[in-house]
Formats: structure tokens, sequence, C-alpha cells
């Protein structure tokens, strides 16, 4: 979409695309944006970058979350390119959608949602209408939104409208800002489960959340006590709720903390774990970054995803604590949820400790036992 340059004369060309470099040409763009600027940013986009931008639409999707259609003028006399403007687009907490990201291929999205739509040179000029597919890419991910129960108003996860979620016949209260349990966190139970588990086994679930894990976990193990553990305040209020409504509220203890202090537990002694689970964070930051997950972090932390530059922080913590004398019983399993694929990844700071052998992966696990 956009104008399209013809010529037969090769120098017409040349001076065309000089004009556009130059900044001797009057430029317009239309670009299919992830969020939507505001007031503060345009202006910040006219006097930082000579741009002037007007929102010709904005809608909320489900995959993307919030979109724009942005009509971007170039002042006359402002020199910019495409890799330019995306750049500048990008600085302004606005990228365009597509440009080869990687998370956008993740969405079927191919190509670039930028295009001139207007060029004015001397006394010749052109303007089209923004390509349709700009408009058809905004309205079919707001319709997915709509089917999910979602709204326009709504630009956060859409099991947090209700903040209810089922996970393992259980329903469980998820509130804004606690991270929604998803069919990852459930492999990992099922991969519990294929181990030879004492009736009366002692569980830590590690980052616990809204308690989806250790609740599963004491549910199906009538005689197993645990304890759930996480940074976030609402995740333990909401797990302590949930584990009082499903029954396992004499079994179970919830409470604040962070990996590295995890220790603490064996001075109180409440360590012994038979089994330590968890869906840790596991993304590096630069990967959070990505389009696909606007609506993620809208209303879940982004500390439930990622876990340093290189996506290994969590893992490394929890090796060092589970490896300290009297935090495991003898031949103790450790669980680790990993991303799609990743449990070799997931297994490495634990076997290098020399403590632990790699007794089975899965697609979303871990599964390690303590030498």
């Amino acid at each position: 979409g956009g104008l399209l340059f013809l010529s037969r004369v090769p120098e017409a060309l040349k001076a065309a695309s000089a004009a556009l470099v130059s900044g001797e040409a009057e430029v317009s763009f239309t670009a299919v944006v992830a969020g939507e600027p505001n007031e503060e940013t345009i202006a910040k986009a006219r006097e930082a970058e000579g741009l002037d931008i007007r929102v010709i639409e904005a809608s909320e999707g489900l995959q993307m979350g919030r979109l724009a259609l942005l009509e971007i003028r170039l002042r006359r006399g402002t020199a910019f390119g495409v890799k330019v403007l995306r750049l500048a687009l990008r600085h302004l907490g606005h990228p365009v959608v597509g440009s080869g990201n990687a998370c956008a291929k993740s969405q079927g999205i191919t190509g670039t949602y930028l295009a001139v739509t207007r060029l004015a040179h001397g006394d010749v000029g052109a303007e089209v209408e923004p390509p349709p597919r700009f408009r058809t890419l905004m309205l079919k991910d707001h319709l997915h939104l709509l089917r999910k129960g979602g709204s326009e108003g709504w630009s956060g996860r859409t099991e947090h409208v209700e903040g209810v979620v089922r996970f393992d016949g259980m329903s469980l209260m998820v509130p804004p800002g606690v991270f929604v349990p998803r069919e990852s966190g459930f492999k990992i139970i099922e991969a519990a489960f294929d181990l030879p588990l004492p009736p009366a086994a002692r569980i830590l679930d590690a980052g616990t959340g809204s308690g989806a894990l250790l609740c599963s976990m004491l549910s199906r193990l009538p005689a197993a006590s645990g304890i759930g553990i996480d940074a976030d305040p609402a995740a333990v209020a909401a797990a302590s709720a949930n584990a009082q409504a499903v029954g396992i509220g004499d079994r179970s203890e919830v409470r604040l903390g962070k990996f590295a202090e995890l220790g603490e537990l064996i001075d109180e002694g409440k360590a012994g774990f038979d089994i330590v689970i968890s869906n840790p964070p596991y993304l590096p930051t630069k990967v959070v970054r990505q389009l696909m997950f606007a609506r993620e972090l809208t209303t879940q932390s982004i500390d439930a995803f990622v876990s340093g530059a290189d996506g290994m922080q969590a893992y490394e913590e929890l090796a060092e604590v589970v490896t300290q004398p009297g935090f495991l019983t003898p031949g103790a399993w450790v669980l680790m949820g990993c991303q799609n694929g990743a449990a070799d990844v997931a297994a490495q700071a634990f076997l290098a400790t020399g403590r632990f052998i790699l007794h089975t992966t899965t697609l979303r696990a871990a599964v390690l036992r303590l030498l």
C-alpha cells in the first residue's frame, strides 16, 4: 500500500528519492503503531523530531493491545528516511507494527505497517488513502478481543475482566495485577504427578502467583502440606484467598518473599521439602518490549515475566537456595517451568551445582532430582 513512484527516466526517480531524504518534499506517512500517543507525546514529536502526528483512530485488540493508526507529516526541510522514522517512533514509545519484528511474525504479521500516503514537490503532488490492510489488522484483533469478553475500554488480560480463572477444575480468584495461570502451568502439575511422591509430601511453590500450582498439588494430595511464596503482595493476598476457597488453607501457608530469601525457611524449621515446583519468570528483558506483550503488561507485573538480561536470574537464585543443607529431603524433586522446548536451559543452573541429575524433560518443564 501507499504511493509507488514509477518513471522511465532513472534520473527522475533519483530526484524524487533525493527530495524525500533531503526534506525538500512535503511528505506524509500513515502507520499502525503500538499504543496511542497522548498530547504530551505528540508535542514532543513536533518539537524534538519535527513530526506532526495525528491519531486517525485507535482500538483495543486481544493479541496486540492498543493500536493506533497515525498520520505523520514531515515538515518541509525535515530530512527523514523510512528507517529513521521507524526509529523515531520507537523512541517515542510507539513502534511501528511489523518491521521484521519477531513477535509480530509470531502473530502472523508480515511486512511493515508504514506507508507513504502523501507527497508534494514543487507543483506536483499526490495523496492516497491508508492501505486497507492497516485497518483490517486493527479490526481483526479488536474482534478477537470482543469474542473473548473484552471491551473497547479494556486494555488488559480478558481474564481480569471477571477476575476468575478455571485451573485444574478449580475456580481461582485472579484480580488485575496478578499473573493469570495458564496451560503451561498445568503441564508442571502433570509432570509432578508422574513422579513417585510420598502421600504426605512437603511442597514448595516458588513464585506462587494466584496459588494455582500449590492449590492443585494439595487438592490432589490430601495428606500433603506446602508453602507458596511470592514477591508481590497482591499475589500473596490472592493465593491466600484461593487456598481457603478450595479447602487447603489448613495445610498451606502463603508468604511474601523473594527467591533469595527462601533460606529463611530452614532457620524457621519449615524447610525439608520433598518437591519444589515453580513456573518462574524466564524471559530476557528485551523480549517483553515486543508488541505481543502490550496486553500482558497492562494488568500483570513485568516481574512475572522478566528474569534479568538473559532470562536466567530466577533459575540461578532458586538453584542456589535449594542446595542449602536441610532445604530438601534426600532424593527430593525440583520441577522448573520454562519456555516451550527450553527445559534443558531451565536445568542448567541446577546441574551446575553438581547436586542434581536431570530426570526428564517435557515441552514446558525440567524435572530434576537431588543426588
